[in-house]
């Protein structure tokens, strides 16, 4: 089935043309790195407003503030539907792609992946399919057409079937099945208690927390999540002169210059064909 995602901004600060921009960058991420290993059939598209989106888009709200203290981004359900929510921040087009990518291979929050608890008193965990939030920061994004996009894990780091790529992520960081990198965290429900439980790493080393019993379906966890996250960032712990960032600053003005000297070239070649 083709999945749609509507990638829409509702600042003043991000102007429609860098929303085509960034939702062509993403476009590429997921039809050339995500989709072969996913299994997933999506396009990403840009609209100047959410009256111009069709209704069967999952939409991508990029807003001054989404009223969720301490988050940068959120995917939900609204009216059955899935939609991401970003707030405007430097590395908005990360999150935006981090939001993109866990929308379409768990939708709705419901997909979970049985595996060995990484909690020393439990056994089984069913974990929450989370593709990016293990990787999920700037430290181990990567470049696409000039923007630093979301690093994401593979169906191998959860022990699924992988169609022979044994990469654990895409930018081959992770090194064991589910294993955390700094920033990122892992979310599951112990079967045999109902309560919800996270492994972080947000500061200098791994920690446990309880997210409460889960009461109806693993979309639940969230609900604990958002509290504890706050003030968590995908930026959380980078320093504004970090190799990261300014690895990210670098590839936008890389891309920026590569992109007005293609226009004028074109630009040329047109008034040459038309002069003809």
């Amino acid at each position: 089935m083709l999945c749609r995602i509507a990638l829409v901004s509702e600042t003043a600060m991000v102007p429609t043309a860098r929303v085509n921009q960034v939702a062509a960058a993403i476009s590429t991420q997921v039809l050339r790195d995500v989709a072969p290993v996913w299994g997933l059939n999506t396009t990403v598209d840009a609209f100047e407003s959410l009256d111009q989106i069709p209704p069967d888009y999952w939409k991508v709200v990029l807003r001054d503030d989404i009223d969720e203290p301490g988050l940068v981004g959120v995917h939900k359900t609204v009216s059955g539907q899935p939609i991401g929510l970003v707030q405007f921040h430097s590395e908005w087009p990360l999150v935006a792609s981090h939001e993109v990518l866990e929308m379409l291979v768990n939708p709705y929050g419901e997909r979970v992946v049985r595996g060995r608890s990484p909690h020393p008193d439990q056994e089984d965990a069913d974990f929450l399919l989370e593709i990016c939030d293990p990787c999920r920061s700037i430290n181990h994004a990567y470049e696409v057409d000039g923007f630093m996009l979301s690093d994401f894990c593979l169906p191998a780091y959860f022990g699924m079937e992988h169609g022979g790529d044994r990469r654990l992520s895409y930018m081959n960081h992770i090194r064991k099945p589910f294993q955390l990198l700094r920033g990122g965290y892992l979310m599951w429900i112990a079967p045999d208690t109902g309560m919800g439980w996270m492994k972080h790493w947000f500061g200098n080393a791994h920690e446990f927390s309880s997210l409460g019993a889960v009461l109806d379906r693993p979309s639940d966890l969230r609900r604990g999540l958002d509290a504890e996250l706050q003030p968590r960032t995908l930026v959380e712990g980078t320093r504004r002169d970090s190799a990261a960032l300014r690895r990210s600053q670098k590839a936008a003005r890389t891309q920026e210059a590569r992109s007005r000297r293609e226009g004028h070239r074109v630009s040329r070649e047109i008034d040459r064909i038309l002069a003809h």
